[in-house]
């Protein structure tokens, strides 16, 4: 009204009237719901600070309006102490007494339950440890062993020789492109390594090192020593044989 009073006296003028800032659309932080807010925490903030009741909350999903998912997973965690292990032990029917939660949202609640005992209880995987030529040997032979063509093959090692990664650089023919040291020391780089041990089948069965072998070992020697590592062996493998660079003192 006051705006079209205004333009009743002054009808060229462009006044306008600035609306009450109050009168803004309130924030949509302030308008998520109950069911909505781990969601929206998760693409915010991230996993890492949503709460147990909230992770619960997007395993089993919405219910209906008048029993909001996160306000029923607080009650159930409050009667369990919240104690997870407690929760983890309650059956499927114990569950369903809760108001709102039927049979599939029990069975969600039981198999995450579930899923979290049997993680904690997986070991983490062993890194190999190749401290020597026999020991790489041993974990290469089964990758090479009945290849009709060859590979080259780069192994990367942390301090402890516990093994990083291994990447095949190049399969069949194998030459001084293909098995190009710098992209090895890229690989290098990448993982962190400290040593890398580069390894390569010969199907003539012959482990004998070539005129390529000495000089790719060349090359790699000086390629990893420009970026702070160290070529720990260079190692042939030919009908359950190997020649190692290092024992043989050639590196």
């Amino acid at each position: 009204m006051l705006e079209a009073s205004l333009h009743e006296l002054y009808p060229t003028s462009a006044i306008t009237v600035q609306k009450n800032q109050e009168e803004d659309p309130v924030p949509s932080i302030k308008k998520w719901t109950n069911d909505d807010i781990p969601m929206e925490k998760f693409q915010t903030d991230g996993v890492s600070q949503l709460s147990e009741s909230e992770l619960l909350a997007i395993i089993i999903g919405n219910g209906p309006k008048e029993f909001p998912t996160v306000d029923l997973m607080n009650q159930m965690l409050d009667d369990c102490g919240n104690d997870l292990s407690k929760l983890g032990k309650k059956t499927i029917e114990e569950l369903m007494c809760y108001r709102g939660i039927g049979k599939n949202r029990a069975i969600a609640i039981v198999a995450a339950c579930e899923f979290g005992k049997r993680f904690r209880k997986t070991a983490p995987e062993e890194k190999p440890v190749l401290k020597n030529a026999l020991a790489i040997g041993d974990y290469m032979m089964p990758q090479l062993e009945d290849l009709d063509v060859e590979e080259f093959w780069a192994l990367f090692l942390n301090p402890k020789h516990e093994l990083l990664r291994r990447v095949r650089i190049c399969r069949g023919e194998v030459s001084e492109n293909a098995a190009d040291p710098r992209n090895i020391m890229r690989f290098g780089v990448l993982y962190n390594a400290t040593y890398i041990v580069t390894v390569h089948n010969h199907v003539s069965g012959n482990p004998s090192p070539t005129k390529f072998d000495s000089m790719i070992v060349a090359k790699l020697t000086q390629a990893a020593e420009s970026v702070r590592m160290t070529l720990r062996d260079h190692i042939i493998l030919a009908d359950e044989q190997y020649y190692s660079f290092k024992d043989n003192k050639k590196l």
